[in-house]
């Protein structure tokens, strides 16, 4: 019984705010705008370059 009446005393607010502490980790260390915007970048564009000078295991 104590630690229910802990919990819906102190315990909500307590893991409210670990929660928003978590949220302000990511929106400070991460740039959230620029992965959104970035994320549907039309990938099938990319293409390979022609092997130039360097090393080639194939011999021809």
């Amino acid at each position: 019984m104590e630690f229910l009446s802990w919990y819906y005393s102190e315990g909500i607010n307590y893991y409210l705010k670990r929660w928003i502490y978590a949220l302000r980790y990511v929106e400070h260390n991460f740039s959230i705008p620029l992965l959104v915007k970035t994320l549907f970048y039309p990938w099938k564009r990319l293409e390979t370059e022609d092997a130039g000078p360097g090393f080639d295991i194939v011999v021809v």
